[in-house]
This record gives structure tokens, sequence and C-alpha cells, in this order.
């Protein structure tokens, strides 16, 4: 039979259990809110990089580059892109498939899985687009068909959840 005194310390040990284990969830918690994220990516914008149905975690804090791959809001949700310019650039995107930055000529860049040329896409994007103090050109690796700056114009700093550090395949293609 089991004395008041083991009762007491068994009960004891439950309730310091379950405090560390609050205390754990709102680190963790704290963590993802805060200094990094996760999303399922639901489009393949970034294809052959990321496929839609991979998970994305990102990084919040710090800066932010060309060719940085990130998650960022788009008005359809979140998605996945490129940075292709940064605050100050003046960008051009032409109708052959085109895209310049700065004046420079930006060549089709397969090493980064990039294969299709820069189109311009129907939208009300004017061309050629001066970058804001907290506004990002993103492009998707998958030219033809990613939805991006191209279509919803320059994203601001504040709409960029993160940089991408790990993709999670969670499928096979």
């Amino acid at each position: 039979m089991i004395t008041d005194k083991e009762k007491e310390l068994i009960r004891r040990h439950i309730i310091s259990a379950v405090i560390r284990a609050a205390a754990a969830a709102a680190v963790l918690a704290a963590v993802f809110t805060f200094i990094f994220g996760i999303t399922s990516v639901e489009r393949n914008d970034m294809f052959p990089q990321i496929y839609a149905g991979d998970a994305a975690v990102f990084f919040r804090l710090g800066s932010i580059g060309k060719q940085d791959a990130v998650i960022y809001e788009s008005p359809e949700g979140p998605a996945a892109g490129r940075i292709a310019a940064c605050p100050g650039d003046t960008v051009d995107v032409t109708g052959s498939g085109i895209i310049t930055i700065n004046g420079n000529m930006q060549p089709v860049q397969k090493r980064l899985g990039i294969f299709e040329e820069t189109k311009e896409k129907n939208s009300a994007v004017i061309y050629p687009v001066i970058l804001g103090e907290d506004e990002f050109f993103v492009l998707g690796d998958r030219r033809e068909d990613a939805r991006d700056s191209r279509i919803y114009g320059c994203i601001k700093r504040k709409d960029i959840r993160g940089v991408i550090f790990l993709l999670i395949r969670r499928r096979t293609v």
C-alpha cells in the first residue's frame, strides 16, 4: 500500500513534469514565433529546387540578399520565391524574356535550377520598376508558370517572412 508520503512525492513529480513540459512548449512556441517559421509550399513556383508539398523552414531574423530563397506573403497566401532585386534597384522585364537589374542583363542561371527566360506577365506592373526603401523584387525559379513580382508587384520587407534554410520533402516526384 502507498503511504501518504509516497503519494505526496508522486504528486510533486507529476506537477514538476507538467511544469517542465509547459516551459519547453513555451520556449518552442517563442522560437517558432519570433526566430524560425515553418510552412508548406503550395505551388511549384520554385521547381525544381522546391516542390509543391515541401515543408520550408525559414529564418525570420537577419538580412535578405539577392538570390536568397524566401517565404513571403502574396495576395494568395504564403509563397516561395527568390530575391532578384533589393531596395534601390531598378528592374526591367521585357516581352522578349530579358530581365535587367540596374541596366545589367541577367542571364538564365542554370546552377540555381532556372532554365526559362524571364518574361513579362499580364499584370498591372509597369516597367521599369524602381524599388523603394523596403521593397524587393521576387521571382520564382520556374519562370514560365511562377506567380511572383511580375504579377504582384514589389514585395514589402514586412511581407517577407524569412529566408529558407531547410526543406523537408513531404512527397516524392
